[in-house]
């Protein structure tokens, strides 16, 4: 819907790589104190924000803001996931539990090209956007919510 050339892509999504980066910067100066459960749903937040409005606007420049956000908000997932699957799994079988999640995200990868692909095929991708956040936002809230009763 937006009908801008590569050159414009190409800015969007820099400025979407922006967020990661200034995502790292501020994780690099995060108290050692600061707690899973806020970062959390503070990282939730706006990855879920950014995904919905990319869904919902024909603005590039909302797109680009949103994937600014949305990238800023992905980057801390591994970190938070990983801090939580050291504080809940034995330390004796640590590796093993997360080479079985590496697996599992890595299968998981295709298989939701696929599922996505047909879903953009045959609705309107706007409302997929928007509708594939919902999901993600719903578990992250739970771990979040599960996290948070573990601190």
């Amino acid at each position: 819907k937006l009908h801008y050339g590569g050159l414009a892509v190409g800015a969007v999504f820099s400025i979407g790589a922006l967020g990661w980066l200034v995502s790292s910067l501020l994780a690099a100066k995060a108290k050692a104190g600061d707690t899973l459960p806020s970062a959390s749903l503070i990282a939730i937040t706006t990855a879920i924000v950014g995904g919905v409005a990319v869904g919902l606007t024909n603005s590039v420049y909302v797109v680009a803001g949103a994937l600014f956000l949305f990238q800023g908000g992905v980057f801390y997932f591994p970190i938070n996931v990983v801090t939580l699957r050291q504080r809940i799994v034995p330390t004796e079988i640590l590796g093993r539990v997360h080479a079985l999640a590496r697996a599992f995200g890595n299968l998981g990868t295709p298989l939701g090209a696929v599922v996505a692909g047909a879903l953009a095929a045959s609705l309107p991708v706007g409302p997929t956007l928007s509708a594939m956040c919902s999901v993600p936002l719903a578990i992250s809230l739970c771990l979040a919510w599960w996290a948070a009763r573990c601190d």
